[in-house]
Protein backbone atom coordinates (compact mmCIF):
# COMPACT_ATOMS: atom_id res chain seq x y z
CA UNK A 1 0.00 0.00 0.00
CA UNK A 2 3.62 2.37 -0.14
CA UNK A 3 3.72 5.54 0.83
CA UNK A 4 5.40 4.67 0.22
CA UNK A 5 7.30 5.92 0.52
CA UNK A 6 5.81 4.43 2.07
CA UNK A 7 5.67 1.66 1.67
CA UNK A 8 4.58 4.07 1.83
CA UNK A 9 7.61 6.48 1.55
CA UNK A 10 5.90 10.51 3.21
CA UNK A 11 7.92 11.68 3.12
CA UNK A 12 9.19 15.31 1.57
CA UNK A 13 6.57 17.56 -0.04
CA UNK A 14 6.46 20.87 -1.72
CA UNK A 15 5.04 23.45 0.15
CA UNK A 16 2.61 24.15 -1.99
CA UNK A 17 1.34 20.10 -2.29
CA UNK A 18 1.15 20.62 1.03
CA UNK A 19 -0.89 23.17 1.31
CA UNK A 20 -3.37 21.69 -1.63
CA UNK A 21 -2.80 18.68 0.48
CA UNK A 22 -4.39 19.22 3.40
CA UNK A 23 -5.60 16.71 5.58
CA UNK A 24 -7.43 14.06 4.19
CA UNK A 25 -10.44 11.46 5.96
CA UNK A 26 -9.20 7.92 6.40
CA UNK A 27 -11.53 5.66 4.60
CA UNK A 28 -13.21 2.63 6.63
CA UNK A 29 -11.50 -0.29 6.75
CA UNK A 30 -14.71 -2.26 7.48
CA UNK A 31 -17.03 -1.36 10.36
CA UNK A 32 -15.71 -4.71 12.46
CA UNK A 33 -11.99 -4.05 11.18
CA UNK A 34 -12.27 -0.68 12.07
CA UNK A 35 -14.21 -0.56 15.17
CA UNK A 36 -11.46 -2.96 16.44
CA UNK A 37 -8.69 -0.60 15.09
CA UNK A 38 -9.67 2.19 17.14
CA UNK A 39 -10.44 0.16 20.04
CA UNK A 40 -6.74 -0.92 20.97
CA UNK A 41 -6.06 2.36 19.64
CA UNK A 42 -3.86 1.19 16.08
CA UNK A 43 -5.97 3.73 14.29
CA UNK A 44 -6.89 7.17 15.27
CA UNK A 45 -10.36 8.44 14.39
CA UNK A 46 -10.43 11.79 12.67
CA UNK A 47 -8.55 13.26 9.74
CA UNK A 48 -5.05 12.06 8.53
CA UNK A 49 -2.31 12.70 5.87
CA UNK A 50 -2.39 10.38 2.52
CA UNK A 51 1.03 8.86 4.45
CA UNK A 52 -0.77 8.28 7.77
CA UNK A 53 -3.52 6.44 5.96
CA UNK A 54 -1.70 4.44 3.94
CA UNK A 55 0.93 3.04 6.91
CA UNK A 56 -2.28 2.31 9.19
CA UNK A 57 -4.31 0.13 6.76
CA UNK A 58 -0.70 -1.91 6.44
CA UNK A 59 -0.95 -1.89 9.81
CA UNK A 60 -3.94 -3.49 9.87
CA UNK A 61 -3.73 -6.09 7.54
CA UNK A 62 -0.46 -6.97 9.59
CA UNK A 63 -2.81 -7.79 12.60
CA UNK A 64 -5.37 -9.82 10.87
CA UNK A 65 -2.65 -11.60 9.87
CA UNK A 66 -1.51 -12.32 13.39
CA UNK A 67 -4.94 -12.92 14.43
CA UNK A 68 -4.88 -15.52 11.75
CA UNK A 69 -1.35 -17.31 13.35
CA UNK A 70 -3.09 -16.98 16.42
CA UNK A 71 -6.06 -18.70 15.96
CA UNK A 72 -4.62 -21.69 14.42
CA UNK A 73 -1.72 -22.15 17.44
CA UNK A 74 -5.27 -22.10 19.40
CA UNK A 75 -6.43 -25.03 17.08
CA UNK A 76 -3.29 -27.07 17.14
CA UNK A 77 -3.84 -26.41 21.18
CA UNK A 78 -7.26 -27.59 21.10
CA UNK A 79 -6.46 -30.61 19.09
CA UNK A 80 -3.63 -31.80 21.23
CA UNK A 81 -5.81 -31.34 24.31
CA UNK A 82 -8.37 -33.56 22.79
CA UNK A 83 -5.52 -36.39 22.14
CA UNK A 84 -4.44 -36.40 25.38
CA UNK A 85 -8.12 -36.12 26.65
CA UNK A 86 -8.54 -39.33 24.68
CA UNK A 87 -5.50 -41.18 26.02
CA UNK A 88 -6.25 -40.38 29.43
CA UNK A 89 -10.08 -42.03 28.56
CA UNK A 90 -8.84 -45.23 27.02
CA UNK A 91 -6.32 -45.40 30.35
CA UNK A 92 -9.47 -45.13 33.08
CA UNK A 93 -11.68 -47.66 30.69
CA UNK A 94 -8.87 -50.14 31.01
CA UNK A 95 -8.33 -49.65 34.30
CA UNK A 96 -12.32 -49.94 35.36
CA UNK A 97 -11.53 -53.37 33.05
CA UNK A 98 -8.94 -54.46 35.67
CA UNK A 99 -11.01 -53.61 38.69
CA UNK A 100 -13.91 -55.23 37.39
CA UNK A 101 -12.12 -58.54 37.12
CA UNK A 102 -11.56 -58.83 41.05
CA UNK A 103 -15.24 -58.06 41.71
CA UNK A 104 -17.47 -61.44 42.98
CA UNK A 105 -20.34 -62.22 40.93
CA UNK A 106 -21.07 -65.60 43.03
CA UNK A 107 -24.82 -65.09 43.35
CA UNK A 108 -25.65 -64.54 39.65
CA UNK A 109 -23.36 -68.08 38.66
CA UNK A 110 -24.87 -69.67 41.42
CA UNK A 111 -28.34 -68.95 39.85
CA UNK A 112 -27.11 -69.77 36.50
CA UNK A 113 -26.23 -73.03 37.36
CA UNK A 114 -29.61 -73.83 39.66
CA UNK A 115 -31.19 -73.36 36.60
CA UNK A 116 -29.36 -75.41 34.49
CA UNK A 117 -29.12 -78.09 36.80
CA UNK A 118 -32.95 -78.07 37.05
CA UNK A 119 -33.29 -78.01 33.74
CA UNK A 120 -31.13 -81.15 33.23
CA UNK A 121 -32.94 -83.19 35.89
CA UNK A 122 -36.40 -82.56 34.60
CA UNK A 123 -34.88 -83.85 31.54
CA UNK A 124 -33.96 -87.17 32.74
CA UNK A 125 -37.13 -86.96 35.17
CA UNK A 126 -39.12 -86.52 31.89
CA UNK A 127 -37.84 -88.85 29.50
CA UNK A 128 -38.95 -92.15 28.57
CA UNK A 129 -36.36 -94.08 30.32
CA UNK A 130 -37.92 -94.69 33.85
CA UNK A 131 -40.43 -97.44 33.60
CA UNK A 132 -43.91 -96.93 35.04
CA UNK A 133 -43.95 -93.03 35.23
CA UNK A 134 -45.33 -90.50 32.89
CA UNK A 135 -43.73 -88.92 30.41
CA UNK A 136 -44.26 -85.70 28.43
CA UNK A 137 -44.83 -86.36 24.17
CA UNK A 138 -46.17 -83.93 22.32
CA UNK A 139 -48.94 -84.92 20.15
CA UNK A 140 -50.27 -84.15 16.74
CA UNK A 141 -52.18 -80.64 18.05
CA UNK A 142 -49.00 -79.72 18.90
CA UNK A 143 -49.79 -79.73 23.31
CA UNK A 144 -47.99 -81.66 25.87
CA UNK A 145 -50.21 -85.17 27.10
CA UNK A 146 -49.65 -87.53 29.09
CA UNK A 147 -47.77 -91.27 27.94
CA UNK A 148 -47.26 -94.68 29.85
CA UNK A 149 -43.80 -95.62 29.12
CA UNK A 150 -43.44 -99.69 28.20
CA UNK A 151 -40.47 -101.53 29.14
CA UNK A 152 -41.22 -104.45 26.40
CA UNK A 153 -40.99 -102.04 23.32
CA UNK A 154 -37.49 -102.27 21.77
CA UNK A 155 -37.51 -99.14 20.87
CA UNK A 156 -37.76 -97.72 24.29
CA UNK A 157 -35.65 -100.66 26.22
CA UNK A 158 -32.64 -98.76 25.11
CA UNK A 159 -33.04 -96.01 27.39
CA UNK A 160 -33.54 -98.18 30.36
CA UNK A 161 -31.26 -97.62 33.08
CA UNK A 162 -29.86 -94.76 31.33
CA UNK A 163 -27.24 -93.30 34.56
CA UNK A 164 -27.67 -89.74 36.14
CA UNK A 165 -24.58 -87.39 35.79
CA UNK A 166 -21.98 -88.14 37.77
CA UNK A 167 -21.63 -86.76 41.51
CA UNK A 168 -19.11 -84.40 40.57
CA UNK A 169 -20.03 -83.51 37.19
CA UNK A 170 -22.57 -81.31 38.20
CA UNK A 171 -20.10 -78.99 40.24
CA UNK A 172 -17.52 -79.17 37.33
CA UNK A 173 -20.27 -77.51 34.70
CA UNK A 174 -21.32 -75.13 37.73
CA UNK A 175 -17.36 -74.02 37.75
CA UNK A 176 -17.06 -73.68 34.31
CA UNK A 177 -20.07 -71.69 33.86
CA UNK A 178 -19.37 -69.39 36.66
CA UNK A 179 -15.85 -68.99 35.14
CA UNK A 180 -17.53 -68.15 32.12
CA UNK A 181 -19.79 -65.58 33.72
CA UNK A 182 -16.90 -63.90 35.07
CA UNK A 183 -14.92 -63.05 32.18
CA UNK A 184 -17.37 -62.04 30.27
CA UNK A 185 -19.08 -59.52 32.91
CA UNK A 186 -16.44 -57.47 33.28
CA UNK A 187 -15.09 -57.10 29.58
CA UNK A 188 -18.90 -55.73 29.06
CA UNK A 189 -18.64 -53.48 31.61
CA UNK A 190 -15.60 -51.82 30.23
CA UNK A 191 -15.98 -51.67 27.08
CA UNK A 192 -19.11 -49.57 27.69
CA UNK A 193 -17.21 -47.18 29.76
CA UNK A 194 -14.67 -47.11 26.96
CA UNK A 195 -17.04 -46.60 24.16
CA UNK A 196 -18.54 -43.89 26.40
CA UNK A 197 -15.40 -42.03 27.06
CA UNK A 198 -14.41 -42.61 23.40
CA UNK A 199 -17.59 -41.01 22.40
CA UNK A 200 -17.62 -38.38 24.90
CA UNK A 201 -14.00 -37.24 23.16
CA UNK A 202 -15.34 -37.54 19.51
CA UNK A 203 -17.99 -34.92 20.24
CA UNK A 204 -16.14 -32.29 22.15
CA UNK A 205 -13.02 -32.70 19.39
CA UNK A 206 -15.91 -32.53 17.18
CA UNK A 207 -17.16 -29.49 18.68
CA UNK A 208 -13.82 -27.98 18.98
CA UNK A 209 -13.12 -28.71 15.46
CA UNK A 210 -15.78 -26.77 14.30
CA UNK A 211 -15.23 -24.07 16.36
CA UNK A 212 -12.13 -23.69 14.74
CA UNK A 213 -13.70 -24.07 11.63
CA UNK A 214 -16.06 -20.87 12.41
CA UNK A 215 -13.11 -18.93 13.46
CA UNK A 216 -11.08 -19.23 10.69
CA UNK A 217 -13.86 -18.67 8.10
CA UNK A 218 -14.54 -15.21 9.99
CA UNK A 219 -10.88 -14.61 9.75
CA UNK A 220 -10.80 -15.35 5.81
CA UNK A 221 -13.93 -13.26 5.46
CA UNK A 222 -12.05 -10.68 7.88
CA UNK A 223 -9.12 -10.46 5.71
CA UNK A 224 -11.03 -10.33 2.62
CA UNK A 225 -12.92 -7.60 3.36
CA UNK A 226 -9.73 -5.60 4.67
CA UNK A 227 -7.82 -6.35 1.46
CA UNK A 228 -10.88 -5.28 -0.37
CA UNK A 229 -10.90 -1.84 1.47
CA UNK A 230 -7.17 -1.45 0.88
CA UNK A 231 -7.75 -1.73 -2.69
CA UNK A 232 -10.26 0.40 -2.65
CA UNK A 233 -8.53 3.15 -0.85
CA UNK A 234 -5.11 2.51 -2.43
CA UNK A 235 -7.52 3.41 -5.54
CA UNK A 236 -8.81 6.35 -3.51
CA UNK A 237 -5.60 7.46 -2.86
CA UNK A 238 -4.64 7.29 -6.47
CA UNK A 239 -7.67 9.62 -7.63
CA UNK A 240 -6.33 11.93 -4.95
CA UNK A 241 -2.76 12.43 -6.00
CA UNK A 242 -3.63 12.42 -9.47
CA UNK A 243 -6.53 15.78 -8.72
CA UNK A 244 -3.56 17.49 -6.01
CA UNK A 245 -0.88 17.04 -8.80
CA UNK A 246 -3.61 18.66 -11.40
CA UNK A 247 -4.28 21.28 -8.84
CA UNK A 248 -0.52 22.12 -8.14
CA UNK A 249 -0.50 22.79 -11.81
CA UNK A 250 -3.38 24.67 -12.29
CA UNK A 251 -1.84 26.14 -9.12
CA UNK A 252 1.57 26.83 -10.15
CA UNK A 253 -0.19 28.38 -14.36
CA UNK A 254 -1.97 30.59 -11.56
CA UNK A 255 1.06 32.26 -9.73
CA UNK A 256 2.76 32.56 -13.10
CA UNK A 257 -0.20 34.54 -14.45
CA UNK A 258 -0.08 36.31 -10.97
CA UNK A 259 3.18 36.97 -11.29
CA UNK A 260 2.95 38.25 -14.97
CA UNK A 261 0.65 40.51 -13.90
CA UNK A 262 2.19 42.15 -11.02
CA UNK A 263 5.49 42.55 -13.26
CA UNK A 264 3.18 44.45 -16.29
CA UNK A 265 1.32 46.68 -13.46
CA UNK A 266 4.89 47.31 -11.83
CA UNK A 267 6.09 48.38 -15.40
CA UNK A 268 2.79 50.94 -15.72
CA UNK A 269 3.17 52.31 -12.50
CA UNK A 270 7.42 52.60 -12.26
CA UNK A 271 9.38 53.82 -15.45
CA UNK A 272 12.54 52.03 -14.22
CA UNK A 273 10.76 48.60 -14.02
CA UNK A 274 11.90 47.91 -17.92
CA UNK A 275 15.58 48.50 -17.35
CA UNK A 276 18.08 45.62 -17.37
CA UNK A 277 18.71 46.43 -13.50
CA UNK A 278 17.36 44.58 -10.85
CA UNK A 279 15.75 46.12 -7.49
CA UNK A 280 18.87 45.66 -5.99
CA UNK A 281 21.10 47.10 -8.45
CA UNK A 282 18.03 49.93 -9.16
CA UNK A 283 18.65 50.64 -5.58
CA UNK A 284 22.45 51.07 -5.48
CA UNK A 285 22.34 53.58 -8.48
CA UNK A 286 19.50 55.73 -6.58
CA UNK A 287 21.82 55.94 -3.41
CA UNK A 288 25.01 56.44 -5.02
CA UNK A 289 23.62 59.61 -7.48
CA UNK A 290 21.73 60.96 -4.47
CA UNK A 291 18.79 59.39 -4.00
CA UNK A 292 17.28 60.30 -7.41
CA UNK A 293 14.89 58.22 -9.48
CA UNK A 294 15.65 57.12 -12.52
CA UNK A 295 13.84 56.65 -15.72
CA UNK A 296 14.65 54.88 -19.32
CA UNK A 297 14.63 56.83 -22.05
CA UNK A 298 16.76 54.80 -24.31
CA UNK A 299 16.72 50.98 -25.34
CA UNK A 300 19.19 49.91 -28.12
CA UNK A 301 16.99 47.05 -28.55
CA UNK A 302 13.64 49.02 -28.22
CA UNK A 303 14.47 52.56 -29.86
CA UNK A 304 16.86 51.53 -32.19
CA UNK A 305 20.55 50.81 -32.36
CA UNK A 306 21.73 53.96 -34.63
CA UNK A 307 23.68 56.62 -33.12
CA UNK A 308 20.41 59.07 -34.46
CA UNK A 309 18.66 56.86 -32.08
CA UNK A 310 20.22 57.66 -29.22
CA UNK A 311 20.53 61.55 -29.89
CA UNK A 312 16.46 61.49 -30.47
CA UNK A 313 15.57 59.54 -27.77
CA UNK A 314 17.80 61.45 -25.22
CA UNK A 315 17.53 65.08 -26.35
CA UNK A 316 18.52 68.04 -24.17
CA UNK A 317 18.35 66.02 -20.91
CA UNK A 318 21.25 66.01 -18.51
CA UNK A 319 22.04 63.90 -15.90
CA UNK A 320 22.53 60.48 -18.19
CA UNK A 321 23.25 57.06 -16.62
CA UNK A 322 24.76 54.91 -19.33
CA UNK A 323 23.79 50.76 -18.63
CA UNK A 324 25.52 47.98 -20.92
CA UNK A 325 25.36 44.68 -20.98
CA UNK A 326 27.98 42.18 -22.17
CA UNK A 327 27.04 38.36 -21.20
CA UNK A 328 27.13 37.79 -17.74
CA UNK A 329 28.76 41.52 -17.50
CA UNK A 330 26.53 44.88 -16.56
CA UNK A 331 28.08 47.77 -15.78
CA UNK A 332 27.26 51.48 -15.74
CA UNK A 333 28.73 55.39 -16.12
CA UNK A 334 27.14 58.18 -15.26
CA UNK A 335 27.25 62.16 -16.86
CA UNK A 336 25.98 65.33 -15.12
CA UNK A 337 25.69 66.82 -18.86
CA UNK A 338 24.00 65.44 -21.66
CA UNK A 339 25.08 64.80 -24.98
CA UNK A 340 25.63 68.01 -26.23
CA UNK A 341 25.74 68.35 -30.10
CA UNK A 342 29.23 70.64 -31.33
CA UNK A 343 27.91 74.28 -33.53
CA UNK A 344 28.89 72.54 -36.47
CA UNK A 345 25.88 69.52 -36.09
CA UNK A 346 27.35 67.41 -38.71
CA UNK A 347 31.06 66.85 -39.18
CA UNK A 348 32.00 68.98 -35.77
CA UNK A 349 33.12 67.36 -32.19
CA UNK A 350 31.68 68.89 -28.75
CA UNK A 351 34.61 68.79 -25.74
CA UNK A 352 33.23 69.84 -22.19
CA UNK A 353 33.92 68.97 -18.53
CA UNK A 354 31.24 67.33 -16.34
CA UNK A 355 30.90 65.09 -13.52
CA UNK A 356 31.92 61.19 -14.97
CA UNK A 357 31.21 57.96 -12.29
CA UNK A 358 31.54 54.62 -13.23
CA UNK A 359 29.28 51.88 -11.48
CA UNK A 360 30.17 48.02 -11.66
CA UNK A 361 27.28 46.19 -11.44
CA UNK A 362 27.57 42.21 -11.98
CA UNK A 363 30.11 40.10 -13.36
CA UNK A 364 33.03 42.13 -11.84
CA UNK A 365 32.80 41.82 -7.96
CA UNK A 366 30.37 39.93 -5.39
CA UNK A 367 28.13 42.87 -4.86
CA UNK A 368 27.30 45.97 -6.87
CA UNK A 369 30.52 48.31 -6.54
CA UNK A 370 31.45 52.24 -6.87
CA UNK A 371 34.82 52.64 -8.99
CA UNK A 372 36.56 55.97 -8.49
CA UNK A 373 38.74 57.29 -10.66
CA UNK A 374 41.58 59.69 -9.66
CA UNK A 375 41.13 62.16 -11.87
CA UNK A 376 44.19 64.31 -10.55
CA UNK A 377 45.99 64.10 -14.05
CA UNK A 378 43.13 63.29 -15.96
CA UNK A 379 40.52 65.34 -17.09
CA UNK A 380 36.70 64.78 -16.60
CA UNK A 381 35.52 64.99 -20.05
CA UNK A 382 33.13 64.10 -22.54
CA UNK A 383 33.37 63.92 -26.75
CA UNK A 384 30.46 64.11 -28.84
CA UNK A 385 30.90 63.72 -32.38
CA UNK A 386 28.34 65.60 -35.28
CA UNK A 387 25.45 63.12 -36.40
CA UNK A 388 28.34 62.24 -39.27
CA UNK A 389 31.53 63.14 -37.50
CA UNK A 390 33.48 61.29 -35.65
CA UNK A 391 36.04 61.02 -32.16
CA UNK A 392 38.98 59.59 -31.12
CA UNK A 393 40.26 56.75 -33.45
CA UNK A 394 36.40 56.41 -34.85
CA UNK A 395 33.79 56.68 -32.57
CA UNK A 396 30.06 58.86 -31.88
CA UNK A 397 30.77 59.37 -28.06
CA UNK A 398 33.83 59.49 -25.79
CA UNK A 399 33.08 59.51 -22.10
CA UNK A 400 36.48 60.01 -19.86
CA UNK A 401 37.63 57.24 -17.88
CA UNK A 402 38.12 55.02 -21.45
CA UNK A 403 34.60 54.27 -23.06
CA UNK A 404 33.35 54.95 -26.58
CA UNK A 405 30.37 54.13 -27.98
CA UNK A 406 29.81 53.46 -31.47
CA UNK A 407 33.19 52.73 -31.63
CA UNK A 408 34.81 51.45 -35.24
CA UNK A 409 38.29 52.15 -35.11
CA UNK A 410 40.17 53.90 -38.63
CA UNK A 411 38.47 56.99 -37.80
CA UNK A 412 35.60 56.09 -38.88
CA UNK A 413 32.27 55.10 -36.07
CA UNK A 414 30.72 52.05 -36.03
CA UNK A 415 26.82 51.85 -37.50
CA UNK A 416 25.86 50.15 -34.22
CA UNK A 417 26.02 52.64 -31.50
CA UNK A 418 26.16 49.17 -28.95
CA UNK A 419 29.97 48.36 -30.50
CA UNK A 420 32.32 49.87 -27.72
CA UNK A 421 35.63 50.27 -26.75
CA UNK A 422 36.47 50.33 -22.84
CA UNK A 423 39.22 49.58 -20.65
CA UNK A 424 39.76 50.71 -16.56
CA UNK A 425 43.63 51.88 -15.43
CA UNK A 426 44.59 49.17 -12.41
CA UNK A 427 45.06 51.86 -10.37
CA UNK A 428 41.29 53.14 -10.48
CA UNK A 429 40.21 48.77 -9.92
CA UNK A 430 39.27 48.10 -6.23
CA UNK A 431 39.81 45.51 -4.40
CA UNK A 432 38.04 41.87 -4.94
CA UNK A 433 37.85 42.22 -8.80
CA UNK A 434 37.05 39.04 -10.03
CA UNK A 435 36.46 39.83 -14.26
CA UNK A 436 38.58 39.88 -17.54
CA UNK A 437 42.05 41.62 -17.46
CA UNK A 438 44.00 43.14 -19.91
CA UNK A 439 47.84 44.57 -20.67
CA UNK A 440 49.19 46.15 -17.40
CA UNK A 441 46.02 44.37 -15.40
CA UNK A 442 43.77 46.93 -16.83
CA UNK A 443 39.89 46.19 -16.25
CA UNK A 444 37.69 45.26 -19.21
CA UNK A 445 34.57 45.78 -17.55
CA UNK A 446 32.69 44.62 -20.93
CA UNK A 447 34.89 41.46 -20.74
CA UNK A 448 37.37 42.25 -23.49
CA UNK A 449 39.01 45.69 -24.64
CA UNK A 450 36.78 45.51 -28.42
CA UNK A 451 33.24 44.12 -27.69
CA UNK A 452 29.48 44.04 -29.29
CA UNK A 453 27.40 45.02 -26.17
CA UNK A 454 24.09 43.00 -26.02
CA UNK A 455 22.00 45.77 -24.89
CA UNK A 456 22.73 49.27 -24.32
CA UNK A 457 20.11 51.72 -22.08
CA UNK A 458 19.96 55.62 -21.07
CA UNK A 459 18.52 56.13 -17.35
CA UNK A 460 17.21 59.98 -16.92
CA UNK A 461 18.16 60.90 -13.11
CA UNK A 462 15.01 62.87 -12.54
CA UNK A 463 15.41 66.69 -10.98
CA UNK A 464 18.63 67.17 -13.61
Amino acid sequence: MDQPGKKHEPGGRHMLREVLQGRLWAPSVGQHATEALVADGSVEPGRQSLEEAGDQLIRAEEAARGKTIGMRVFAAIVVSVGLVCMTIGVAIGLSMTTLTNNTSVERPVAEAYNDTNTAMQLSFVSSPVSTGHQRRAVCEAGEWEAQQHDNSKDDQKNYHGLPGPAAGEAAGHAADTNDDVRSKAPLGYGGQVTLLLALALAAFSAYQAAQVQALKTSNDQLRTHVDTNLQQHATKLQEQQALIESNQTAAQKNTQELGEAIRKEIRAQCLWADSLLTIGQYVAMCNWLGGKQLNVIYKSSRDGATYGDLLRCVGDKTGLVFIIKKDIYLFGVYISAGLLLPDKPINGCSTYDCDVRYFSLAGHFATPTKIDIAWEWRELYVDVAGRKGSVGDGANVYIGGGLFLGYGGSHQPAADIRSCHQWTYSSDVPEGYMGKRGGYSDAFLGGALDFMADEIEVLHAVGQ
